[in-house]
């Protein structure tokens, strides 16, 4: 089961977010959406899944007008963030580890966009949220992102322009890019 990304632009509330993740899932697993075995539930630390599929891991993120969910045969995380002015140097020194820190100095605001998906990324695929921290872990491998963190693979994936995306986790297929049809 391959590494599949579901995105729609939208202005919509996002409160549609579980809609959105059984439309995508439906698609996917060939069935309505409207089915009502499709309704996905929580684990114990808060991650989405399917009773109806329990071999379909997926992940969800939102930013910027833009809802995507990450679906996969293993367990998954995906963080999505839009590029927008803030002070990305003091974040980075309050919440990122030393390694991450020092490898920012210099570089372009993007890179600390690019290292806080990898981040939180990571969080989503492991279900332990924030409460693991930001700085015990660094997505930062000496002079460039890292292509792991504490072996669990990540892809930098380029998508549109201003914003930064990342997959954590997953099968080693490549990962398809799809637009959820506005439902």
């Amino acid at each position: 089961m391959n590494n599949e990304i579901w995105y729609l632009h939208t202005d919509e509330e996002l409160g549609r977010s579980e809609e959105r993740l059984r439309q995508a899932a439906s698609l996917r697993l060939g069935i309505s959406p409207s089915d009502g075995r499709l309704q996905p539930q929580r684990d114990g630390r808060g991650k989405l899944y399917f009773p109806l599929a329990p071999t379909l891991h997926c992940s969800v993120s939102h930013s910027g007008g833009i809802w995507l969910c990450a679906l996969s045969g293993l367990p998954v995380g995906v963080d999505l963030q839009r590029h927008q002015p803030c002070p990305w140097e003091k974040i980075a020194a309050r919440f990122f580890s030393d390694e991450e820190t020092s490898w920012l100095n210099g570089q372009p605001a993007a890179c600390f966009f690019d290292v806080w998906c990898a981040k939180e990324s990571y969080l989503k695929y492991t279900g332990a949220g924030m409460e693991l921290g930001l700085d015990c872990f660094s997505a930062v491998a000496g002079s460039r992102l890292a292509d792991a963190v504490l072996g669990v693979p990540l892809r930098h994936i380029p998508f549109v322009p201003d914003f930064s995306l990342c997959l954590c986790g997953g099968t080693a297929d490549e990962v398809a890019l799809r637009v959820l049809p506005k439902a």
